[in-house]
Order: structure tokens, then C-alpha cells, then sequence
């Protein structure tokens, strides 16, 4: 750790003594360091341990090869994607619906599948994207060839200044080596008082941060997350590069999955079945349909309680851009 290092990751406003280091296992198994904020709680993941092509093609050609949602790591392809998180991605395009009108001109950045590009697109006057994925991008421009989408990363597309009124980018951030790259394209690209909403992982999601599901802990880090905010760093990343506003959290993976951790200490098998709420009757008599129901009550008053406290898995940040 030393300036050099973080002013690479964007966080040049940071001090070196400013940190500590954790011992932390990755996903595939390594054991690698993190260093942590003292103050925030943000950690950034050693660069001896990010992918080797991070810095080239790896989210245009890779990445869908080596991270699946599939706890065997069977490859899944963008419509497959589409169904899958139709659910999650209603609820995202709900918290980035109220900054959106007719004549809104939107870009979202990291727009994968185009789970939440295939609903904005019709409440905007301008809809663009930013993805280097090859597969995604033609998945999204075969169902909306009207939708813009630079196949690119942020850092080599070309955005017109002060253009965007809103900019959306759902866990992308926690990805790129420079947080300063990618919030300064964002501030030149958006009018003075536009619209800034972000979403990434929590580093004090309630599994990781409170359950004693001990394979969790090794499960959460990866090479892909080069960054790991909390609501603290979150607010004052954005903060020191123009804007200004809130951090909520966003629960993706249900009560359920969760008790599965505690009682399993392992994933789930599948994507489906990890965000999934159970239906434990078939619903057709009146105690039945009261069964299921309260299943759902379950569900929605934990995503209350662990909101509450800023513990839910994904970190909302909505905030505008200072003049």
C-alpha cells in the first residue's frame, strides 16, 4: 500500500496510514489481502490478485465464462440472464423511475442484458448504454435497435459533456480499477443538477457482517471486485468527485437464501433458486393461501429490519451533480 497505488484505484485523497490490512480468501479459493479504510470500511482488493486482463478484454470476451450465477459455474447466456433477474430488475427500475420523464436523456452504464434498459427505454426521449460485453450488446440491439450502446468500457468511450439528465449504473463500480475515471465520466457527462444513481455490493451486507455462515465469508470476495464499499465510503467517494446525495440498501437474495446459509453454510444450487421465495403450499385453499402469504410477510419484514440498518447486499446511492 502507498499513494502510487492509491491514486491508480482513484483514491488519491486517501493516506496510506489510513489503511490496514485483512487476510481475506477469494471465491476461487486464494488467500489474498485486502485493505481497509480505518475510518469507511472501504477495502480494495491487492492488485497482486486482480485478473490479469482487467486492464484489456476481460468484460468484453471473459468475464460471462469465468462468473456465472450458477453456483457450479456453468456458463448462462443474456436471455437466460433476462428471465432470471426480471424480478430484481423491476425493483431497480422502480428506485430509477421517479428521475426519469419524457424528456429525460438517459444513460446507463454497465447495462448487461438490458434488464433495466428494456424498461426505461420507453419513459425517455434518449436512451444509451455503455457495455463491452460482445454477447450482451447484440442480445439488448436485437429486441431495442433503437437504444445507443457504446461497446466499450467507460474509460475509452467518447460522452458528450453536460449531456445525460440521468446516469444509472447497477454493480459496475465495485469492477473498475479507478473509481476516479469512471465518476469523473459520469460528472462531465451529466447536466449541472442531474441525476446520479448507483448500485453496488455492500461490504456490510448483513451475511457477511452479522451471520456466522462462516463459508460466506469466503464466498463474497472475488477477483472481479476490485473495490468493496460500505454506505460510509460510498457517500464520501462520491462526494469528492461532485455529488451529492444518500445511500440505501437493496436486498437481491431473500430471507430464505439466507436461511439456507445458516443452516447449509453453502450456496444454493442455482441462481433461480438462491432469489426465489418459496411457495410451500399450492395455494388453493383459504389456510393454504395463508401459508404462502405469510412466507411473504417473513421475506418482507426481514428486507425491513436488515434496511434499516444499511445491511442489505447492495448499496444504493442516489444522489446530483453539484454546479
Amino acid at each position: 500500500m502507498n499513494k502510487k497505488f492509491l491514486k491508480l484505484v482513484g483514491l488519491g485523497f486517501y493516506n496510506p496510514d489510513e489503511f490496514k490490512v485483512k487476510n481475506i480468501r477469494l471465491r476461487d479459493g486464494r488467500d489474498a489481502i485486502l485493505w481497509v479504510h480505518r475510518d469507511t470500511g472501504h477495502g480494495i482488493l491487492d492488485m497482486k490478485y486482480w485478473p490479469e486482463e482487467i486492464t484489456g478484454d476481460y468484460y468484453s470476451e471473459n468475464y460471462r465464462d469465468q462468473h456465472s450465477i450458477q453456483s457450479d459455474g456453468a456458463h448462462t447466456d443474456s436471455n437466460t440472464h433476462f428471465e432470471l433477474f426480471r424480478d430484481i430488475n423491476k425493483k431497480q427500475y422502480d428506485f430509477i423511475k421517479p428521475h426519469l420523464t419524457g424528456n429525460t436523456k438517459y444513460l446507463e452504464i454497465g447495462s448487461s442484458f438490458g434488464g433495466i434498459l428494456s424498461q426505461v427505454v420507453n419513459d425517455v426521449s434518449e436512451c444509451h448504454a455503455i457495455e463491452p460485453n460482445i454477447r450482451d450488446v447484440d442480445y439488448v440491439q436485437s429486441k431495442h435497435p433503437n437504444i445507443k450502446i457504446y461497446r466499450s468500457k467507460i474509460e475509452d468511450t467518447n460522452l458528450e459533456d453536460n449531456y445525460y439528465d440521468t446516469v444509472a449504473s447497477i454493480e459496475v463500480l465495485e469492477h473498475m480499477v479507478s473509481v476516479e475515471v469512471f465518476l469523473q465520466s459520469c460528472f462531465n457527462s451529466l447536466k449541472v443538477g442531474g441525476n446520479l444513481i448507483l448500485e453496488v455490493p455492500n461490504h456490510r451486507d448483513v451475511l457477511y457482517s452479522c451471520y456466522k455462515a462462516s463459508a460466506y465469508k469466503d464466498f463474497y470476495y472475488h477477483k472481479a471486485h476490485i473495490h468493496y464499499f460500505t454506505d460510509k465510503s460510498l457517500i464520501n467517494i462520491c462526494d469528492h468527485y461532485g455529488f451529492t446525495g444518500t445511500v440505501d440498501t437493496f436486498q437481491v437474495y431473500p430471507f430464505f437464501n439466507h436461511v439456507n446459509w445458516c443452516l447449509n453454510n453453502e450456496p444454493q444450487t442455482t441462481g433461480r433458486v438462491a432469489m426465489s421465495t418459496p411457495k410451500p403450499t399450492d395455494g388453493f385453499t383459504v389456510e393454504n393461501k395463508a401459508i404462502n402469504n405469510f412466507y411473504k410477510r417473513v421475506e418482507q419484514e426481514y428486507d425491513t429490519l436488515i434496511n434499516k440498518y444499511k445491511l442489505g447486499g447492495e448499496l444504493v446511492f442516489k444522489g446530483t451533480k453539484n454546479g
